[in-house]
């Protein structure tokens, strides 16, 4: 029987052989593969925005804009010193909080007044991100900015002109508009004047006389008295322009044909009438007889006592000439103004003679089975003196 000294020395001796066995100490070409393994974690929702923003009381559209992202958003909020302030959803992109709220809740009390705001977007995860702004409301410390029009210069008669003052303010109280003039008997006096709620100011200065110089000034001023003034200089000059005419193109067109006439774009500060003559250089009077369905006619002249505008820019004046008889015609308009300028101009017309056969558009070729009902044959035809 062995001894524990001898047992113990076997053992060990059987795990020295096993350990410097080949099968133990060789180790083969194994190919291992290692591939790791990645986990995508989605970045928190991130907001910036300014740390203080400063305003005058009572300025309209004051806004704070936030630069937000967020891949998966959900909605965000607002709040003013620990109270709700506002709220929505959010589309991932920037946030943009209305101040216009401070006055219309009535949280303005006293001036300067300072709000803490925090603004706090949150994702789908329920992540957030928050930034905080000081707002501050000042007083009212800054005159009426008008911005300065340009003098007026127009010629007697002409209308559509008018003086329009753009206007910041934040607190308007008040308005008046006088207007001064070497004209007699109009050298000073108030125009208009009331309540004034900020808006741009604009008077029609039409109807004034010529060689006459004449200055309009306004006055505006705020709740807490400060004013501002702007003047604008209108001179009217006497018409000594004649009328304007455009001047058309010719007319060429078979005769028959339709839809044809003469167009001028006219305009004078002062219309009085106009008239129309026409000339006729050839006119066969034999060619469209048996046309039974039309009535063809030679020109006649005519003539607009009242000649007037509904546009500051002027109108048009147009003669039809459809129903001509075939020949050559010279249409010739003039123009008269009150102080009996005018302008003519002249119009060339060519009704040359139908040498052209009736055309037919042909219908597609029509096979349907026997017995069926409901088919037509359509033929598309042009001619402009069908019998």
């Amino acid at each position: 029987m062995l001894s524990s000294n001898q047992s113990r020395f076997i053992v060990a001796l059987m795990l020295t052989l096993i350990v410097l066995s080949p099968s133990v100490t060789g180790v083969s070409n194994t190919n291992f593969i290692i591939t790791p393994s990645r986990t995508l974690t989605l970045a928190a929702p991130t907001i910036t925005g300014p740390t203080l923003f400063e305003y005058e009381n009572g300025t309209k559209g004051e806004i704070i804009e936030y630069d937000a992202f967020d891949a998966d958003p959900r909605n965000w909020s607002a709040t003013v010193d620990g109270s709700d302030y506002d709220s929505g959803l959010w589309d991932g992109g920037s946030i943009t909080v209305y101040l216009v709220y401070l006055r219309t809740r009535g949280l303005i009390n006293t001036l300067p007044q300072e709000f803490t705001f925090v603004v706090s977007v949150f994702n789908m995860a329920n992540e957030s991100d928050s930034v905080t702004t000081t707002v501050r409301v000042i007083q009212d410390t800054t005159a009426p900015i008008i911005t300065q029009p340009a003098n007026i210069t127009y010629e007697e008669g002409r209308f559509g002109n008018e003086i329009q003052w753009n206007i910041t303010e934040s607190n308007p109280d008040f308005y008046n508009i006088s207007r001064i003039s070497n004209e007699p008997g109009t050298n000073s006096s108030v125009l208009e004047t009331g309540n004034w709620n900020g808006d741009d100011i604009v008077i029609n200065v039409d109807g004034l006389n010529a060689s006459r110089w004449y200055l309009y000034t306004l006055f505006v001023n705020d709740t807490l008295g400060m004013n501002a003034t702007s003047t604008v200089n209108v001179t009217v000059l006497a018409d000594i322009t004649n009328p304007a005419i455009s001047s058309p193109d010719d007319v060429s067109f078979e005769f028959g044909d339709t839809g044809f006439e003469v167009r001028w774009n006219a305009y004078d500060s002062n219309p009085k009438n106009y008239s129309i003559e026409v000339l006729i250089h050839f006119n066969d009077t034999i060619y469209g007889t048996g046309q039974l369905n039309r009535t063809f006619h030679s020109p006649l002249n005519f003539s607009q006592p009242d000649w007037i505008f509904a546009n500051p820019d002027g109108g048009d004046i147009s003669v039809s000439l459809d129903g001509l008889f075939l020949g050559n015609y010279t249409f010739s308009i003039t123009a008269f103004d009150i102080f009996n300028h005018t302008t003519s101009d002249s119009v060339f017309i060519e009704i040359y003679p139908d040498i052209r056969a009736p055309v037919i558009d042909a219908d597609d070729d029509l096979v349907y089975e026997e017995g069926y009902t409901g088919y037509n044959i359509t033929w598309g035809t042009e001619e402009n003196n069908p019998l």
